[in-house]
């Protein structure tokens, strides 16, 4: 075993979730000899929590996990939040003035809640979106603050990139925006990255970002992978992912994640 890792930090879709959003026996397996022998699992999603409740109970998680892209460090052991972060009210009347100008289906979660406008739009897309599901369909305009940890705009990219480019002309430092998959746009506190996330959950556990592994697929993992010492990227990973791994493993559906523990961390 490589003495050096002492935690491994994996994202949800794309590459601990195989295609049908469930974790292989086999990586079950893996994840658990790992924690056996002294690592620390620890989750790192774009995810609502809600969303998320189901895989903290089968791996059966209790140290803290990053959700909402960054927004939130929870701690399912106390039941509660370490850190939280949210667009302040002026970005938030913006999304939802912006909304009204695309075909888009507009998600915005709150205090763990997601509030919906237009959910009818882009069922296609919106199907991969299971948390929508997991989660209170509630409108938005029954809100009196706003508040939001995460919005999201889903539909095609023509529309999602007119939404990123008034955004970023209109806000410079308030907001983080990131493609999650191509067709979901999401918007959060310029606090709020898997990095700045990852860099507060491990003071919080005392360990040194050179003595993790994290695992990735899309360009919401660059921060995170960027920042520890033993990147990994997932076959089915971007462009930009890839480059910016140490090492290389096989798909999502391939079992990536438990073959690159296997011979990197378990050997």
């Amino acid at each position: 075993m490589d003495g050096d890792i002492q935690a491994i930090v994996i994202d949800l879709d794309g590459t601990l979730l195989d295609s049908s959003k469930n974790i292989s026996k086999q990586t079950l397996r893996t994840l658990r000899l790992a924690s056996e022998q002294g690592l620390r699992i620890l989750l790192a999603t774009g995810r609502s929590l809600k969303a998320t409740e189901r895989y903290i109970m089968e791996l059966g998680l209790s140290h803290p996990l990053i959700c909402y892209n960054g927004s939130c460090v929870y701690d399912p052991l106390v039941g509660k939040d370490l850190f939280h972060t949210h667009l302040n009210e002026r970005v938030c009347s913006e999304l939802l003035s912006v909304e009204q100008e695309v075909n888009c289906s507009f998600h915005a979660y709150r205090r763990h809640e997601v509030h919906t406008i237009h959910s009818e739009r882009h069922s296609e897309y919106l199907k991969q979106m299971l948390h929508v599901q997991d989660s209170s369909d509630m409108d938005i305009t029954s809100l009196q603050t706003y508040e939001f940890t995460k919005a999201v705009f889903v539909g095609d990219f023509s529309d999602t990139e007119q939404v990123r480019r008034h955004l970023s002309e209109t806000f410079t430092d308030s907001i983080h925006q990131v493609y999650s998959r191509p067709h979901f746009f999401e918007v959060m506190s310029s606090k709020a990255t898997k990095g700045d996330a990852l860099k507060l959950l491990l003071e919080h556990e005392g360990i040194e970002a050179e003595r993790v592994m994290a695992i990735g697929d899309e360009n919401n993992d660059l921060e995170m992978l960027r920042m520890v010492g033993h990147p990994v990227a997932m076959a089915n990973a971007t462009k930009q992912v890839k480059q910016a791994a140490r090492y290389h493993t096989s798909s999502c559906d391939e079992e990536g994640v438990a073959r690159i523990i296997e011979r990197i961390v378990l050997a």
